[in-house]
């Protein structure tokens, strides 16, 4: 079945919301068209991206296509979304967002890096209300890519909302689909630093363990080995604590919460993270230490003590090499620094 095409007014808008705009890559060449929807816009179901397609609010190239429809490199995708715009991007966000803080780490034309803070979600979601990230770029003026449609300007990774740390922004199409490929082949390296709950008895352990929902609590991603995606990440040990350790870790996928979850699975859950029992063991260890100025640091930290610390990466457009790091967050440095000192007293 053929189509004239969506009909809209400004800005991508249609008679009934928003059109995003989506494009095929090498790396979904082949792929379904309602997978390939929801793998560009995670918020939309496949059931959802279906019903969509099966009535007429896809176009691929200009043409209706169903959801069965494999999608081939160098497509456009159409998808008409009722509402988004007025969920996304309202006025009442945007004014919210302003008091964000923005620390940028660097920036051109085609991308900026920034400092991401703990507690502000990176993108909406049906999940979210409130302003994001993403809010706090446009309100700050910065013209962000729209290769992922509206609820996605700009955002071609994530970071957990408890996590902190660099978060790489595109202000073009093109940086954006040169870095989705990097991405997708893993030429994107990621450093993190974490604050554990124990003494691992290994300097260095590398974990590859797939990572899916858990069946019981679909909050949480547990390691599933039937049907979980493949993971893999890289910890090293950088001081021991005695109840605690700092270790980095590299990530070699990108999974939901890979960190959290392998550091978790190992036995060494991140302090902070209440969803993989790492607040509870944290304040359990800090009790056992028993250091009055610890446990209140602990009990006043909220999140995972997970930085992104380093970010690598070839520029998109201009071919040279881009390193960014990024400060740790204060209440982070405090704990770290209250454990090497009662390390230095519990040695002494």
């Amino acid at each position: 079945m053929s189509g004239a095409g969506l009909k809209r007014g400004k800005a991508g808008e249609c008679d009934m919301g928003v059109v995003h705009r989506l494009y095929v890559t090498w790396v979904h060449d082949g792929t379904r068209l309602d997978v390939f929807i929801h793998s560009l816009l995670p918020d939309i179901s496949r059931t959802k991206a279906k019903e969509l397609s099966n009535s007429g609010k896809v176009l691929v190239n200009g043409v209706m296509r169903k959801a069965s429809y494999v999608v081939r490199e160098g497509e456009v995708v159409e998808v008409e979304m009722p509402d988004e715009r007025r969920r996304t991007i309202s006025e009442q966000l945007l004014t919210s967002a302003k008091c964000i803080p923005i620390e940028v780490l660097y920036e051109d034309e085609h991308l900026l890096i920034v400092n991401k803070p703990r507690g502000i979600v990176v993108h909406p979601s049906h999940t979210t209300s409130g302003p994001t990230l993403m809010h706090a770029l446009l309100a700050a003026g910065y013209k962000l890519s729209d290769v992922c449609g509206e609820s996605r300007l700009g955002i071609v990774h994530r970071l957990d909302k408890d996590t902190s740390g660099c978060i790489i922004i595109t202000k073009t199409n093109e940086a954006h689909l040169n870095l989705q490929k990097q991405f997708s082949c893993r030429e994107v390296n990621k450093r993190y630093i974490a604050i554990i709950v124990g003494n691992p008895n290994w300097n260095e352990m590398h974990i590859a363990a797939p990572i899916g929902r858990d069946a019981s609590n679909r909050q949480r991603m547990a390691i599933v080995e039937c049907s979980g995606k493949h993971a893999e990440t890289h910890f090293t040990v950088i001081e021991r604590y005695g109840e605690f350790s700092l270790v980095e870790a590299r990530m070699l996928t990108g999974r939901t919460h890979q960190v959290r979850v392998h550091a978790s699975h190992l036995g060494y859950p991140i302090a902070g993270d209440a969803k993989y029992n790492g607040r509870k063991r944290a304040l359990s260890a800090a009790s056992k230490m028993n250091d009055a100025e610890l446990l209140r640091a602990l009990t006043e930290f909220h999140g995972q003590a997970l930085h992104a610390l380093e970010v690598n990466f070839c520029h998109p457009i201009f071919n040279r090499q881009v390193n960014v790091t990024a400060p740790m967050p204060y209440d982070m440095q405090r704990i770290i620094e209250r454990l090497r000192k009662l390390n230095t007293i519990f040695k002494n």
